[in-house]
């Protein structure tokens, strides 16, 4: 029984100077508004050896981030990693910063490891009430005179007139004018997309090496689609509002479109500087994404005709 005591807590005694910990902590000011740089710091140890996966995110939850930076150093046969990921909140309100997983690859073994949770509080922009003008002296009691009224009437009875005289003028030169029909494009959203796909192709960004430029293309060429298709305003939105209004109804569509933002938002806000293979990938993707609506589309017209 004591042998196997002792076994016991050898076991426990090494898992514990080989246990992996991982600090977290915010560098932040001590007030946070909308837009206010706040600097997420984890610092955890490693073996030499082992190799580490990080998560690619550019957004955690109602925090947009723009700037990650990686260090690493060595201290009594330890690597130590630490990350300084800058974010900045979009939304006003008691916000949590949600714990990020991290994958420690040690030969065969893999440990996984998170960071603890953080809450911030976004306060509004709002203008001290304290801080009111007051009078430095009395006021002063002031008697106009006859000019003191008659200029100001005259000044502001002859820019009245003026303003009428141009709108008669731009009334009667409108009735010349043909009144121009706003022309409605009726064609189904993915052959629209294609077409500013094609034209987008036609730019040449990639051959350029300009990938910002591409990804911000082919970005904003999806959000018109998902604006088209799935009847949401998705181009004034963010990536967030998006997640949240996009149907489940086809789970498959909508975790590809919300994967394929994340990778040009990564680009756009991260300044992930993609490969031309990934990126061409990336391309013939969208287009075969795409035109596999034909078939969606199809479908749609025969439950119509089904119905009638």
């Amino acid at each position: 029984m004591r042998k196997i005591t002792l076994i016991i807590i050898c076991y426990i005694f090494f898992g514990l100077l080989t246990a992996q910990t991982i600090n977290t902590k915010v560098e932040k000011p001590s007030n946070i508004y909308i837009g206010t740089p706040i600097t997420l710091d984890i610092s955890f140890d490693t073996g030499l050896n082992d190799s580490i996966f990080t998560p690619r995110e550019d957004t955690l939850d109602i925090f947009i981030v723009y700037n990650i930076t990686q260090q690493d150093s060595v201290k009594n046969n330890e690597k130590i990693t630490n990350l300084k990921i800058k974010m900045a909140p979009f939304d006003t309100g008691e916000h949590q910063i949600p714990a990020i997983d991290f994958t420690i690859k040690s030969g065969n073994k893999i440990t996984k490891l998170s960071s603890q949770p953080i809450t911030v509080f976004v306060k509004k922009v709002t203008t001290d009430s304290t801080k009111t003008i007051k009078d430095i002296s009395p006021l002063m009691s002031i008697k106009p005179g006859f000019w003191d009224i008659f200029v100001p009437l005259f000044v502001l009875t002859i820019i009245i007139l003026g303003i009428i005289l141009l709108l008669r003028k731009l009334r009667n030169k409108g009735k010349n004018v043909e009144e121009k029909v706003e022309i409605v494009d009726n064609r189904p959203p993915y052959i629209i997309c294609l077409e500013k796909l094609h034209n987008l192709k036609q730019q040449k960004f990639l051959e350029r090496g300009d990938y910002l430029e591409f990804y911000f293309g082919i970005s904003m060429i999806m959000r018109e689609f998902i604006s088209l298709e799935f009847k949401i305003n998705a181009v004034e939105m963010t990536y967030y509002e998006i997640k949240q209004a996009l149907p489940r109804k086809d789970m498959e569509i909508r975790k590809n479109i919300l994967l394929f933002l994340e990778k040009c938002n990564r680009v756009k806000f991260a300044k992930f500087i993609p490969s031309l293979q990934s990126s061409e990938e990336i391309l013939n993707w969208f287009d075969n994404f795409l035109q596999s609506f034909e078939n969606h589309q199809d479908l749609n017209e025969q439950k119509e005709i089904n119905n009638v």
